[in-house]
């Protein structure tokens, strides 16, 4: 004669087989933990983009420290071989490197912010500005990407050149630009999606 354990576990697992709701339960368990490692991919392949862009600013920004000071040394050692293009050179590698910094600086929420208003609200408008500041700001990078890309396409179709001794392409230097308006426009959608599906939220970017 089967036990009343037996006979319960066969009962709780006949209607765990005929129960919509808990089929329903597990297909969103299932649904969740597809979407959380779907999520975790996307934040790794995006912590890693944020590595690189941090890696490649930090060499622009210590190669022009480093010709900066070689540059001094020359002068006081021996004047004759130092480089005269060290300022012009220093110019366009300092703004490459701000520049190629926004995009991180805009996905970890770092940029200034003047939110002494927002910040005494309810959370609810909280969210709904962050919402849209986000909007905003991907409307505006996109216009300053494509604006930007226009004058850089016109400096390389008319072959404008610094008018230096270097005569650098000036193309290269508008380039900067257009790159770090989409960078930031592609991290203010990835934040806006993020506290749209409930994964980031306002506190976050505090």
């Amino acid at each position: 004669m089967a036990s009343s354990n037996d006979v319960i576990g066969r009962d709780a697992a006949r209607y765990d087989a005929v129960s919509p709701v808990s089929g329903e339960a597990e297909s969103r368990t299932a649904a969740g933990n597809s979407e959380s490692r779907h999520s975790g991919a996307s934040s790794g392949l995006f912590h890693w983009i944020d590595r690189l862009e941090s890696l490649i600013v930090g060499v622009i920004l210590g190669s022009a420290l480093l010709l900066v000071v070689v540059t001094i040394v020359l002068r006081y050692l021996v004047p004759q071989y130092a480089p005269q293009i060290t300022d012009e050179v220093t110019v366009y590698m300092v703004m490459w490197a701000v520049l190629l910094a926004c995009g991180g600086i805009t996905s970890r929420g770092e940029h200034v912010k003047a939110d002494l208003v927002v910040g005494s609200l309810s959370p609810g408008v909280q969210r709904a500005c962050e919402i849209a500041g986000h909007v905003v700001g991907i409307g505006f990078c996109l216009v300053l990407a494509w604006f930007a890309s226009q004058v850089t396409y016109e400096a390389w179709d008319f072959g404008d050149l610094s008018p230096t001794n270097l005569r650098f392409p000036m193309w290269i230097y508008y380039a900067a630009l257009p790159l770090a308006a989409a960078s930031m426009a592609v991290r203010h959608l990835i934040v806006l999606v993020r506290l749209l599906t409930g994964s980031r939220t306002v506190m976050d970017q505090r």
